[in-house]
């Protein structure tokens, strides 16, 4: 297996050399798994097979792949050969895919699914393109597809292609690709309809398939395919025709869809009618049933028989808390009355979480029974141990052919500097390093006569990491495609100490270093107490606390507000160097206080640690009850008034 990939090299694309899927429409049977170059945005991708959705790709050195269908988990593959397919019932046309990859060093990876054949509106002078050549891996047979999409305008895209394609019987297929995608109708409840034409100029013939999607009140949606293919491919599909109506709609918790599928070749028809339903039993538990009755035709000996078929398959799905994950499925398939297919199986996973006693252990169990394979049961767990050494072990699975132990242990070094002591697996992540250092004058920058900072614990995205002695700090598992944070756990540093910027950003790089020093400002703490005069009443002195404010200033600009205690005190904290004042602002309309003083200076000096600024204290020197005052006047007044009518 090799891979060599760039990401970003033009707006979203990745540019892949080495092994990569082919993005092919699902008609031509080439060899979709090649080893060569691609250019494209989808990285993970699938195709429709009537009313089924293949979704299949490689996740190199990962042990479990999982599948969220709206948001929820779906199915989940144990990955034995890097490789993993997902075959899926289609329960609505609206269905958005998303898959999960847990790799065996930790990591995790979500990927959005692009169904080919789903014709994307796009924005108007937008353009997408996919361009691949390679040989298959399996067939070594040479495969290459170019095409290209423009948005004419915000609702009419047309897509244009070419591809040469060859099978494993050597048959080969020049293709040319017309596809259009037009909206139209009310914003509110739209039509698209889309439609793709492909020739293959070696049979000379024509393939067409189209759909309509159209919205519909009430959360609903109904959907029309239609498909059409020449002579050549329709021997070579066993179809010449085929119809799909769906219509799917939301109830609150349950969703659900109906619909026909029918296909058609000379004696050899398919009719399928399907119901399935979803229901959210909670945000983490969710039901699916999904129901289809089938009857085809086949031919042998000149004599065409019909054949009745139905199938069932039943899932409830728990997305835990803190990685664990559980799938208890059922399903049972008749033909003519007799049972062709039956199976049940529960699957449990626990996937690393970033706390918790389990934190560093991956497992999977899977436990069940069917005719085909009897009974059967899977077990692995994996082990992530400091300094990054991976081990999984046991590595269990037995079924009625046998039962094979196993085990496995891995390390990754960095082969630029193989002592580099970081905590990578992936090839393509790189890692954070720099300084910590005791900013003394706040100005963002180690200066020659400032020191290192020992001991703090930084976080990111990758994991955490211990300042040495020398100041140093490496975190790996740093993605190269995301915007990461760093910080430093506060509880590891002096209390007079803070991160000197409050928010530190950066931009990973691929399987390298970026250097990012992080200051630590000392701070101080500035305290003081408003005292009141030894004649005032207490009744007095707490109305004039109740109502002030203390305010912190810095160039005549408000950096902090407190409030004194009941006893009188009051503090700032986390100040950082520089010329300050203290403000006392009355705001009782009851008590009116004198002050020898209403603000104090303060110089809060740099250094490589903070210092307590205390004493600076308010004395209030006397106190007027104003409401006191307005009810003397008020008495006095009533007393005048009294006084007139009397002489009157």
């Amino acid at each position: 297996y090799i891979r060599l990939q760039y990401a970003e090299v033009f707006g979203s694309y990745y540019l892949t050399f080495g092994d990569f899927y082919l993005e092919s429409d699902a008609i031509f049977d080439a060899e979709r798994s090649l080893r060569g170059v691609s250019f494209s945005k989808n990285e993970f991708y699938g195709f429709r097979v009537n009313n089924r959705t293949v979704i299949e790709g490689e996740a190199y050195n990962a042990n479990l792949v999982e599948l969220y269908r709206n948001g929820n988990l779906d199915d989940y593959q144990i990955v034995t050969d890097n490789n993993f397919r997902f075959d899926v019932i289609n329960l609505s046309s609206t269905d958005k895919y998303t898959i999960k990859i847990f790799y065996r060093d930790g990591r995790e990876e979500t990927k959005t699914i692009y169904v080919l054949g789903n014709q994307n509106i796009l924005n108007k002078g937008e353009n997408d393109f996919v361009i691949q050549v390679g040989e298959g891996v399996d067939d070594k047979k040479l495969q290459s597809l170019v095409k290209y999409s423009h948005g004419v305008t915000k609702d009419l895209t047309l897509t244009v292609g070419s591809s040469i394609l060859e099978n494993r019987e050597g048959d080969k297929y020049d293709v040319a690709e017309g596809a259009f995608a037009y909206r139209f109708g009310l914003e509110e409840y739209p039509t698209l309809l889309s439609g793709t034409v492909l020739e293959d100029f070696n049979s000379n013939e024509l393939n067409f398939k189209s759909v309509v999607e159209q919205g519909l009140p009430a959360n609903t949606n109904f959907t029309f395919r239609y498909e059409d293919y020449g002579v050549y491919t329709s021997e070579r599909l066993r179809k010449e025709k085929s119809y799909n109506i769906d219509l799917s709609k939301g109830f609150r918790r349950m969703s659900g869809s109906v619909g026909y599928f029918k296909s058609n070749y000379e004696d050899d028809d398919l009719y399928q009618i399907y119901l399935n339903l979803d229901y959210n039993l909670s945000r983490n538990v969710r039901l699916s049933l999904s129901n289809e009755y089938y009857k085809y035709s086949t031919r042998s000996d000149g004599i065409t028989s019909k054949v009745e078929g139905y199938g069932s398959q039943a899932k409830i799905n728990y997305s835990g808390i803190d990685g664990f994950n559980a799938i208890l499925e059922g399903k049972v398939g008749y033909e003519e009355n007799d049972m062709i297919e039956d199976e049940i199986k529960l699957g449990i996973i626990k996937n690393p979480s970033e706390k918790g006693f389990f934190s560093s252990i991956d497992s999977t169990f899977e436990v069940g029974h069917s005719r085909e394979k009897g009974t059967f049961f899977e077990i692995r767990f994996t082990y992530i141990f400091d300094d990054n050494i991976y081990i999984e072990f046991p590595d269990i699975t037995s079924d009625d052919s046998g039962t094979q132990v196993g085990g496995r242990i891995e390390k990754s070094f960095y082969l630029g500097n193989p002592l580099l002591k970081i905590n990578n697996n992936n090839v393509t992540d790189g890692w954070v390093e720099g300084k910590v250092f005791v900013d003394e004058n706040s100005n963002g920058i180690m200066d020659g006569d400032e020191k290192e900072y020992e001991g703090a614990e930084i976080i990111s995205s990758g994991g955490s990491s211990v300042v040495k002695e020398d100041g140093k700090y490496i975190i790996g598992n740093i993605g190269s495609r995301d915007i990461h944070t760093v910080e430093v756990n506060r509880e590891s540093i002096d209390p007079m100490l803070i991160q000197g910027k409050e928010v530190i950003k950066y931009k990973g790089a691929i399987a390298s270093g970026v250097k990012v020093d992080i200051p630590l400002s000392p701070v101080s703490m500035i305290s003081g107490f408003v005292e009141a005069n030894s004649d005032i009443e207490e009744r007095k002195y707490m109305g004039v606390l109740s109502g002030l404010d203390i305010i912190l200033k810095r160039d005549g600009e408000e950096i902090s507000k407190t409030e004194a205690e009941i006893d009188g005190y009051y503090y700032f904290e986390n100040v950082l160097p520089g010329d300050y004042s203290v403000e006392i602002v009355p705001t009782s309309k009851r008590y009116n206080g004198s002050y020898d003083k209403k603000e104090i200076k303060i110089k809060v000096s740099s250094g490589r640690e903070g210092d307590y600024y205390e004493d600076n204290n308010f004395l209030v020197e006397s106190v007027e009850v104003v409401e006191d005052k307005i009810e003397e006047d008020s008495a006095d007044e009533n007393k005048e008034e009294g006084a007139d009518e009397k002489a009157v």
